[in-house]
């Protein structure tokens, strides 16, 4: 069965034998979203316009997120800035990991673990069998031979593992890291989504940074 790429994704952030994700958690739901908006171009669902992401479909076969997805996209009365619409269906798709592995990944026992600190429940994911995460990793790392991508239809995937910092899953050698780094970056400075996930994840860093400053300046006015 051919996985969608926010399946294959969403398999990758997962530490493979800990309950956690090996990148951070704003950085996974960039990923998803990102990931979600890759499939649906592949059905050709929207088309992008001076970096506006205009619905063509309103309907998917893909399954419950895919849809979901979609929904969310046709409540905007206009098309919206790419990075927007990342940063949207990102904050909205952390609720839906669930969904995600139920719907998508319960054949390949991704597991749900629930969690509590004080008053505050949360919920851990984790890999009950490693074995379609490590074939992946092998089948991505196999693609990249010298200055080409072999399979061009895990360059999505690829660019999506490089947008978010996840190429450790490659090789744990530096000088090896940084090759493969360089070719990906050559391969995503045309692509409209990778653009779109590094500005999301820009604004959101700018709006931390932003939320500090105002959080100490205010500590010090009180004092």
């Amino acid at each position: 069965m051919k996985r969608t790429f926010a399946e294959q994704f969403f398999l990758l952030s997962l530490h493979p034998t800990k309950a956690k994700f090996i990148i951070s958690s704003h950085s996974v739901g960039m990923g998803v979203s990102a990931a979600l908006l890759f499939d649906l171009a592949e059905e050709e669902c929207f088309e992008i316009e001076k970096e506006r992401l205009k619905l063509k479909k309103v309907n998917t076969q893909l399954g419950k997120v895919h849809q979901f997805t979609l929904d969310e996209l046709a409540k905007k009365k206009k098309p919206q800035k790419l990075s927007s619409v990342i940063i949207s269906i990102a904050n909205k798709s952390r609720k839906r990991y669930d969904e995600l592995i139920t719907s998508y990944l319960k054949e390949v026992q991704v597991g749900i673990e629930e969690r509590k600190f004080l008053f505050i429940r949360y919920k851990k994911y984790y890999l009950i069998h490693a074995r379609e995460r490590q074939a992946l990793c092998e089948r991505l790392s196999k693609c990249l031979v010298r200055d080409n991508i072999v399979d061009q239809a895990l360059l999505p995937l690829l660019i999506l593992i490089h947008t978010v910092q996840m190429t450790r899953i490659f090789s744990e050698d530096r000088k090896e890291r940084k090759r493969i780094h360089r070719l990906l970056e050559q391969l995503t400075k045309e692509n409209d989504i990778s653009t779109g996930i590094k500005t999301a994840i820009q604004s959101i860093q700018t709006a931390i940074v932003a939320s500090t400053i105002s959080a100490s300046v205010a500590a010090s006015a009180a004092r």
